[in-house]
């Protein structure tokens, strides 16, 4: 069983009362976010003046007058955090430890990249050089007569989607064939009998009595083994191939889906298997009723979905292909699953669902919703006001593999347990990306964290990386929100947030944003890890217990960013730019009218103490407004340091040297801190 420290998973037979909570309090935000839109908050908000810059030379020369205070220096926050060695360490993820402004520069440039919609082939290419995958390793899925015979011709189709669904027939057929070939050349007999049992026993609380009892760091080795063997490189360039031709297809089809107007659904045969063409009414599948499909297209309609759909690959005692599609062009459609898989579930294989348009409701359990193990899973929803429920390893998860949900607009609910809403394992990628929208996340509710806080519970989502302590690094993690006053909510562990040599980032660009956690969250890297949290715009709330806030825990590296706003910091302790245990952690306030607010504020607000004969940094900088804190060592337009390795500095607006031309407009500004002319 994968556990952190004293983790205990329990039962999870309460998960459709807590749904049925989670639905309510949904929907209150949704309409608490109507009235802040409808008061004082115009829709599309004004996008800040985003860019691909990172930190600016003034926010640089205050870290570096701040570290100078306490005798250190930017180099000094590179020390040494590599304590434990394995095979599977990502560069990205040991280079944040080592030089921790890496890491902001990271998310600047993933955040520039997102800026403007990216194709999915896009994004994966970007993912496969966070894996360290050879970028190069894809080649297009191209039938050739010699290795698959001719297409499959469609004559109960029209002419113009005959075509375009035979290119996909084919496009999934060579997958399935590479997929294969992966699977039988990469992993071993043993591997291939091991992994469809073993990885429900290692994300899934009281899957099987035939799971092996394990001690909470003794991942079997037989687990590692198969992790070192598998072909990653070859998974995610098959998945960026596949996907682009996923891409031509949705195009060509939406183009003329009038065409296909057929008056029930039904099934036709192709290269790649059983493929479902559905009517423009409203359907209602039954998914345990048809063979196993390669392929689903369905043209319009408020469809009904029970059962799996777009699920690839086999766990125990299941028998799906080994790439699956689905496309659903047009409706309010619902997408509902009793068990676990579906909607872009890639466990051993690659599966994609793409819908396009329609207020649309996605219901399902553990590996569901752009979720991929040992495998690729993609989901993509491109418009409409949609509600997402899942379980374990969920809503663009990733391990030993690639998870990707991307939302392109709409006010949109995300509930899940764990593991979830951008999440990174050993091996793994994982993003959820939404571009437009009130959104609500929330994470949490099923798995207990026994041992910090008994009626507490684990997230490890909202843009979280993870790896197996002490054997295996883990993964990278990026929750990506472009626009809308959003809502995030954790228990224990997200929001930005990474353990074990990881990465974990959340972007918000854009919006009036209110993050809500209990512990280890909101910008925080646990355990030789890094965590960065960057709101780029609007009037935000960070609400946490402690360990938060831009902070670093043992040998770790923690940043919370915020650009603009009227901000509030509330905490308990060790929050808003702390560093514990010989870590880094640093927040920086760019603007605004802020407050920061800690039940212990010596622990908070610029903390850095000693440990292990060494020390840690913690560093808080402000930039401006009227601020307000309730440490009285603190205060606005002031200097501090304490405990040793603590320093904030609060920047007042009698600070800057300022130049105005004739019109009375500022023509520059030069940051004076005074006493140091």
């Amino acid at each position: 069983m994968v556990r952190i420290m004293s983790i205990k998973y329990i039962s999870r037979n309460s998960i459709i009362k807590i749904m049925a909570m989670l639905f309510v309090s949904g929907s209150l935000i949704a309409g608490t976010a109507s009235g802040v839109r409808g008061a004082a908050s115009p829709w599309p908000a004004e996008n800040p003046n985003l860019g691909p810059g990172a930190l600016t030379s003034d926010e640089l020369y205050l870290i570096d007058s701040a570290l100078k205070s306490i005798n250190m220096t930017w180099d000094d926050m590179g020390f040494r955090k590599d304590y434990a060695e394995d095979p599977f360490r990502l560069e990205a993820a040991q280079r944040a430890l080592d030089e921790p402004y890496f890491l902001v520069q990271w998310t600047y440039e993933w955040d520039a990249f997102l800026l403007d919609p990216k194709p999915v082939p896009d994004i994966l290419y970007r993912a496969a050089i966070d894996l360290d995958c050879d970028v190069h390793n894809s080649a297009p899925l191209t039938p050739s007569l010699s290795s698959i015979g001719r297409p499959q011709e469609f004559p109960l189709l029209p002419a113009s989607w005959a075509q375009t669904v035979s290119d996909l027939d084919m496009a999934v057929k060579l997958a399935q064939d590479r997929m294969g070939q992966i699977l039988s050349l990469s992993l071993t007999e043993d591997d291939r009998n091991y992994l469809p049992w073993y990885l429900i026993c290692h994300f899934q609380e009281d899957a099987s009595e035939d799971c092996p009892e394990e001690d909470e760091y003794a991942t079997p080795q037989q687990f590692l083994d198969a992790i070192s063997h598998f072909d990653l490189d070859s998974l995610v360039g098959t998945s960026r191939e596949l996907a682009s031709q996923v891409d031509t297809t949705v195009a060509a089809l939406s183009a003329s889906r009038s065409d296909a107007n057929f008056a029930q659904p039904f099934a036709v045969q192709g290269k790649s298997g059983t493929i479902l063409i559905g009517s423009m009414g409203d359907d209602v599948w039954y998914m345990d009723e048809w063979q196993t499909p390669s392929i689903i297209i369905d043209p319009g309609g408020n469809d009904i979905y029970y059962g799996q759909v777009a699920v690839a690959g086999n766990l125990k005692d299941e028998q799906n292909g080994l790439v699956s599609i689905a496309i659903d062009l047009a409706g309010n459609d619902m997408y509902l699953s009793d068990g676990a898989r579906s909607c872009g579930s890639g466990v051993l294989g690659i599966a994609e669902l793409v819908d396009v348009s329609g207020d649309d409701v996605y219901r399902s359990g553990d590996f569901s919703q752009g979720s991929g193990l040992f495998g690729a899973g993609i989901f993509q929803d491109m418009d409409g006001n949609d509600i997402y429920d899942a379980g374990t390893l969920v809503q663009g998860a990733g391990a030993i593999g690639v998870g990707l949900l991307i939302d392109s607009t709409g006010n949109d609910s995300y509930r899940a347990a764990l593991y979830a809403q951008g999440m990174g394992y050993t091996r793994g990628w994982g993003m959820l990306s939404d571009r437009n929208g009130f959104d609500s996340y929330w994470a949490g509710g099923v798995v207990d964290d026994f041992g910090r806080y008994n009626e507490s519970n684990l997230s490890l989502s909202q843009g979280f990386g993870m790896g197996m302590r002490p054997l295996a690094s883990g993964g990278i993690g990026i929750l990506n929100d472009r626009n809308g006053n959003d809502f995030y909510s954790t228990e224990v562990y997200g929001q930005g947030v990474s353990y074990w040599f990881s990465i974990g980032a959340l972007i918000d660009d854009n919006g009036h944003d209110w993050y809500e956690s209990q512990q280890y969250s909101q910008g925080s890297g646990i355990h030789l890890s890094s965590g960065i949290l960057l709101d780029r715009g609007g009037m935000d709330r960070y609400s946490s217990q402690a360990c938060t806030q831009g902070f670093g825990h043992d040998y770790a590296v923690g940043w919370l960013i915020d650009e603009g706003g009227d901000d509030y910091y509330t905490g308990d302790s060790l929050a808003q730019g702390s560093g514990n245990a010989n870590a880094v952690g640093i927040l920086i306030d760019r603007g605004g009218h802020d407050g920061y607010f800690g039940r212990s504020p010596v622990n908070c607000g610029g903390h850095g103490n000693p440990s292990r004969d060494f020390g840690s940094i913690g560093v808080l900088i402000d930039m401006g407004g009227a601020d307000t804190y309730s440490d009285p060592i603190s205060g606005d337009g002031k200097w501090w340091t304490k405990t040793t390795w603590g320093v904030g500095i609060d920047v007042g607006d009698d600070w800057w040297d300022i130049v105005l031309d004739e019109e009375g407009d500022e023509v520059s500004r030069t940051l004076k801190i005074p006493g140091m002319e």
